[in-house]
């Protein structure tokens, strides 16, 4: 139980993190085209670059305590948001911020009340999307001197040949990522129904 909670924190922080870091850039990207010159050769060169690739620099820089495992499930979550925040406003009509235009919207107005709904679909999407990368992510990171989680039970099970200390790591994972998705379709519905309403 105590490593289950202890995974569950470091996924909770870090994707949090990384889902509002991801979304914020990724809007301000897909409504800037200065922004998006500006960053994007940057997002696709970094985001091709494994999150396990930077397990020793997130060692040296943020030592071996949490924060360099919560680094590197931002790291894993962050891109995905990203770009589908992108997307989302892209795909939001020209024709409904013309329309608002016309009606005499601010792009505050704009923004909030026809691109920001537009998109959420694709930015909910993408969190859930980088959710699965998360808990993926967290297997890696709990192999930099943790002392629990479900990382940790699996990597520490191998060193001792315990090949049902594995599956059982291997399977609460799974269950508790299981749980983690219905759990954000339940609220992602909640949240598009509501905005739908109003």
């Amino acid at each position: 139980q105590a490593g289950i909670l202890a995974s569950l924190q470091r996924i909770l922080i870090g994707f949090s993190f990384g889902s509002l870091i991801g979304a914020l850039a990724g809007l301000a990207m897909g409504s800037s085209r200065l922004i998006a010159d500006l960053f994007h050769p940057l997002v696709n060169f970094f985001r091709f670059v494994a999150p396990t690739a930077w397990i020793a620099t997130a060692m040296v820089w943020f030592g071996l305590g949490e924060a360099s495992k919560i680094s590197l499930i931002i790291y894993a979550t962050v891109f995905v948001v990203l770009l589908s925040s992108m997307i989302g406003v892209s795909a939001v009509a020209r024709n409904k911020i013309r329309a608002a235009r016309c009606l005499g919207a601010t792009d505050r107005q704009i923004f909030f009340l026809v691109t920001l709904p537009g998109a959420l679909t694709y930015v909910l999407t993408g969190m859930r999307m980088a959710l699965m990368n998360a808990f993926m992510t967290v297997v890696a990171a709990e192999m930099i001197a943790a002392e629990a989680g479900l990382g940790y039970l699996i990597y520490n099970s191998r060193q001792w040949m315990e090949t049902d200390s594995i599956f059982v790591g291997m399977l609460t994972l799974g269950i508790v990522g299981l749980v983690a998705d219905r759990l954000f379709v339940f609220v992602s519905r909640t949240l598009l129904r509501r905005f739908s309403f109003q």
